[in-house]
């Protein structure tokens, strides 16, 4: 039986990104399948790990692929689609990342912005065909890996960044290191944030209350 969950869903990718390329790979691209999307244009679809690394992947290639970034929307989308209902396209991004139209130009600037992840998030949805499942604190997790000078190995480690709003295992195991309650949620204004700040101090780290790669080098019990 054919699954009904859509492709981009079931495969982890946002964006719908085609696969087997240095940028797919470099976000963590575990392989990639052929699609039958009634077109004959030999559609395929990249598979990530997780929805983090597809989402950071899907920032990337508007960042930086010269086929869409400094493009405005509607000449982006034109490529993006192969031709095919751009004006349907964009006309549903425009619906639903206010602020954006078919002439805006998907710049850096706007990518690293609140209306970049907006625009994604839209993209996203368009691909799946439906809302696309991930938070709002997922998004700009992504968006600060990618925008936020987190080293490029960051694809490859088990460990994300977490920042304020984060939630799941990754927070736990933080707060487990910390001594704090494990509640696997990580809130402004929080014991976890005060925990993790004046862990930082203590280690000559700076305290942000992000637990990126120098502050999970801290953390985690060295096993030599």
């Amino acid at each position: 039986m054919v699954s009904k969950i859509p492709a981009s869903i079931r495969y982890n990718n946002p964006g719908a990104m085609w696969g087997g390329n240095a940028l797919t790979r470099k976000w963590g691209e575990t392989g990639h399948i052929g699609l039958n999307d009634g077109l004959k244009q030999g559609n395929q679809i990249a598979i990530f790990p997780d929805k983090i690394h597809g989402a950071c992947a899907q920032f990337d290639l508007w960042r930086t692929s010269k086929y869409y970034h400094d493009k405005t929307l509607k000449a982006a989308i034109t490529t993006w689609s192969g031709g095919n209902w751009v004006d349907e396209y964009v006309s549903f991004i425009e619906k639903h990342a206010p602020g954006i139209n078919a002439n805006t130009v998907i710049s850096s600037a706007l990518l690293s912005s609140p209306l970049g992840i907006a625009f994604v998030k839209a993209q996203a949805w368009h691909e799946a065909g439906q809302s696309y499942p991930m938070t709002d604190a997922e998004w700009s997790q992504a968006q600060s890996i990618v925008f936020g000078g987190v080293p490029v190995e960051l694809a490859d480690d088990p460990q994300p960044l977490i920042l304020i709003g984060a939630s799941g295992n990754a927070v736990s195991k933080i707060q487990h290191y910390l001594g704090v309650k494990e509640t696997g949620v990580y809130l402004d204004n929080s014991e976890t944030k005060f925990a993790l700040q004046l862990f930082q101090v203590r280690n000559g780290l700076t305290p942000d209350g992000k637990c990126g790669q120098l502050t999970w080098a801290k953390l985690e019990p060295k096993t030599t």
